[in-house]
């Protein structure tokens, strides 16, 4: 009979022999997996030492009459169980052989670790509750073999039992004994993310020193969350490590204080890649999400534990593929809810198979707390897309002209067809059935336009900004020094257009002496046109405004009474000659490449897209939340905003029911509060509520305020300069900013326009080097810097701060705010 076994001779059917913790060591041994040598002492030998000690009856009549949920009584019983087994000899066969094997491996400390037969099940894990003894010797083998045995009937371990209902299985145990390895680091790692059970992460806890400290609780290790798709890092948190757990020279362990460089983290990107290939190909075999424990020792790691993660929370949770790349963070309270009509725009996103040779897995809207963030899964599809759009683009510059021109010639098509099929008139009279159906026409086109505009989103900003900071390298040149170039004056965006159109208006007024009060119907009729054209601009996300005729008027009356019309004309007209002939020289001055000019110029088109996009939406949305979104709210008698919450489907379905049912009533509360948006294979799925944050928390997807006194963004234009921060999350905030104020802001759109022209600079959390505020920036010759994640959560209103847009950082010179 053999009482013990190496793990070469152990697979993952012998749990019954070598408990669940010796049956995956064995499995592990065969598959190649780096596991530390060792035999494992089986469960006959338990057996036998108990038949032999005339413990059996004992036992069995103890747990028969235990009330385990008294805890007096409780420990009482396991304490004479475990002193009796501790008080007995080991049969001298049992001895032999357990000495013959410490032997053969040929090491002075050897790891004693418990492994109970119903151990490491998928529903039953023990964890902590069996004893493991580390560092122990050939003197007190024997001694931390028996605790072993015994603490199957500690008072946790016997709780776990009937908590479980095995109190009538028969459980039995082998001990594991595995030669020690000097553990340099160690920790923990989960095949899947524990916490909300998503399969494409690996979670790694490390820390220095034996891994039994981590195991316990009693330091708090550095943790990383890791993508299985490439193994690059979504998430660390760093802990500083004060002591570590070492053995000492008695054979026991012992704690020390770290050393300085152990107060960083524990492990580099190439190790937690390494370690997380390992976790991989383990649950891969096993063919089920693994808890592992690891040590590394010399570089190099070991597996010492693998068991199934048991009590998996089943969820419906979106699992990404790849890391989340967060983008578009904005405060709610710019936003209506996130209209789900925005949607349309992401779901483009998935149509790009067929044009541009790759699509996004999926696209995810977060509404949650104070924030708004959109989001594209995984980095991969991110890179992939925008490097074939960016190959497209330079490889065939007339590829984004007809793009250009197309979106041009569609700008008001949308506008045209929700004013004219349903109009405020009689909208009234339409029936359910046709305005669901126009409807859904409407966003069908709106995702047909976003189709041929997703070169705008997809590599307006990281994709185009690595090539160009490469070209850049590579010709020796910066930013600094080409930030003018990036100034697109070969086109007219909307709100250029709009003041050239009016200054034109004004010129008619002036030149005939016309009075605002008594205009003849010619002009009036221009103003009309005028405002029909341009009112949506300062239509977005920070509010429903529009500009009336009364608006225009009073911009008409200042700009009389500041201006001369034709002198401004040809002022501005002289400006964008000058801005251009600045621009040659400067290109003739920098010998810049044929490839970078190549780059600027597509930098320049595709910040011209982004406001055809930006006025697409911005045209047809006025009616749709004004005048039709109220209708259908009326209709299904609901509060208009829960539109917002719906999906076009919803909506579609909900109007042909004519009511919203009670369960869709209570989830839009629910929205409302916290939810995130899955938008992917022209389907939609929600995540609610807790299950929301906690989503939002393991994906990164929440910007938080930073303690720091120094932020780091994007240069969008260049300069240094100190003044008061002002903080605007809306347009509506935009009155506190003056003359030498900085501006900060999630994003600015038009009607930011006013304050930055007062602005010493801008700031803002998101976007690149083709978004609104870089283009302003430029425009009007002030620092700039952008993508700085969370700058309006982490400045307060009046902090006096620096802006070195030379090198990207904010510093908090006074944190004063009054």
């Amino acid at each position: 009979m053999h009482y013990t076994l190496p793990f070469s001779e152990i697979s993952k059917s012998d749990t019954n022999i070598a408990g669940g913790k010796g049956a995956s060591l064995g499995e592990m041994t065969q598959q190649q997996i780096p596991i530390p040598e060792g035999f494992v002492v089986l469960t006959n030998a338990f057996e036998e030492f108990i038949k032999e000690s005339n413990l059996k009856t004992y036992i069995d009549q103890t747990l028969k009459n235990l009330n385990y949920q008294n805890t007096t009584e409780l420990k009482y019983a396991s304490n004479k169980i475990q002193e009796k087994i501790i008080a007995q000899a080991l049969p001298p066969k049992l001895t032999t052989a357990l000495n013959n094997a410490f032997e053969s491996l040929n090491s002075k400390y050897v790891a004693v670790r418990s492994s109970a037969t119903s151990e490491d099940s998928k529903n039953a894990a023990w964890a902590g509750q069996l004893d493991s003894f580390l560092n122990t010797t050939i003197e007190n083998l024997i001694p931390n073999l028996k605790k072993c045995w015994a603490s199957l009937f500690s008072a946790r371990a016997l709780f776990y039992r009937f908590e479980k209902n095995l109190q009538n299985k028969h459980i039995s145990i082998a001990v594991v004994i595995q030669k020690m390895i000097q553990s340099e680091k160690s920790g923990v790692a989960f095949s899947i993310n524990p916490i909300n059970s998503n399969p494409h992460q690996i979670i790694i806890e490390s820390g220095f020193g034996i891994g039994e400290a981590i195991v316990s609780g009693q330091i708090t290790p550095d943790k990383f969350i890791i993508s299985k798709q490439d193994f690059s890092i979504i998430k660390s948190e760093i802990q500083k490590q004060e002591k570590k757990l070492v053995k000492n020279h008695q054979g026991g362990t012992q704690w020390i204080k770290t050393a300085a460089q152990e107060k960083k983290s524990s492990l580099n990107l190439q190790e937690i890649k390494d370690l997380s290939k390992v976790v991989n190909i383990i649950e891969n075999h096993y063919k089920f999400p693994c808890d592992i424990e690891w040590v590394q020792y010399e570089n190099k790691f070991y597996i010492v534990q693998s068991r199934p993660i048991t009590n998996i929370k089943a969820t419906h949770f979106y699992h990404p593929v790849g890391k989340l790349v967060s983008s578009r963070a904005r405060p709610k309270k710019t936003c209506q809810p996130f209209p789900a009509i925005f949607t349309q725009e992401y779901l483009a996103s998935q149509q790009m198979q067929k044009m541009y040779g790759h699509q996004a897995h999926a696209i995810i809207l977060t509404w949650l707390h104070n924030d708004i963030t959109t989001s594209t899964d995984s980095q991969f599809d991110q890179e992939q897309i925008g490097q074939k759009l960016c190959d497209k683009i330079l490889q065939d510059p007339t590829w984004l002209d007809q793009n250009i021109n197309w979106s041009q010639s569609q700008i008001n098509t949308l506008k045209t067809l929700i004013e004219s099929n349903l109009p405020k008139k009689n909208i009234s009279k339409i029936n359910n059935s046709q305005i669901a159906k126009i409807y859904l026409d409407y966003c069908k086109q709106y995702t047909n336009f976003h189709l041929k505009n997703t070169p705008a989103w997809w590599i307006g900003s990281s994709t185009l900004e690595h090539r160009l900071e490469k070209q850049l390298t590579k010709e020796n040149l910066t930013k600094l020094q080409i930030g003018p170039l990036l100034e697109p004056l070969e086109f007219e965006f909307e709100i250029q257009q709009e003041e050239k159109n009016l200054l034109k208006i004004c010129h008619q007024i002036s030149k005939n002496n016309y009075s605002l009060s008594n205009l003849p119907s010619g002009i009036q009729t221009l103003i009309d046109k005028h405002v029909d054209t341009f009112s949506s601009i300062p239509f977005g996300y920070q509010n429903n405004t529009l500009w009336d005729n009364e608006f225009i008027i009073n911009k008409i009356k200042n700009i009389l009474q500041t201006h001369n019309p034709n002198t401004q004309l040809q002022k501005m007209q002289k400006q964008l000659e000058n801005k251009k002939l600045k621009q040659k020289k400067l290109i003739n001055k920098l010998k810049i490449s044929k490839q970078l000019t190549n780059l600027i110029t597509t930098i320049k088109k595709l910040s011209y897209l982004q406001d055809l996009k930006k006025t697409f939406q911005t045209r047809s949305h006025p009616h749709l939340q004004m005048v039709v979104f109220p209708e259908i709210a009326r209709r299904l008698k609901i509060d208009k905003k829960y539109l917002g919450l719906m999906t076009p489907h919803e909506v579609k379905e909900c109007l042909q029911a004519e009511k919203i049912n009670n369960q869709l009533k209570q989830e839009l509360k629910d929205r409302d509060q916290n939810s995130i948006l899955i938008a992917r294979n022209g389907t939609y799925q929600w995540i609610l509520k807790e299950d929301a944050i906690n989503f939002a928390a393991c994906n990164d997807l929440i910007q938080t305020e930073s303690n720091t006194s120094t932020l780091k963004g994007n240069i969008a234009c260049s300069g240094i300069t100190k003044g008061k921060a002002k903080i605007c999350d809306t347009a509506n905030d935009i009155q506190k900013v003056n003359k030498g104020d900085i501006l900060v802001a999630s994003m600015t759109t038009p009607d930011y326009i006013p304050a930055m022209k007062k602005a010493a600079a801008i700031i803002t959390d998101e976007g690149g080097i083709t978004c609104h505020a870089a283009i302003i920036a430029r425009e009007f010759n002030i620092p700039c810097i952008i993508g700085t994640k969370n700058a309006t959560k982490t400045l307060k209103d009046n902090n006096i701060i620096e802006v070195n847009a030379n090198n990207g950082t904010i510093t908090i010179l006074n944190s004063q705010n009054n």
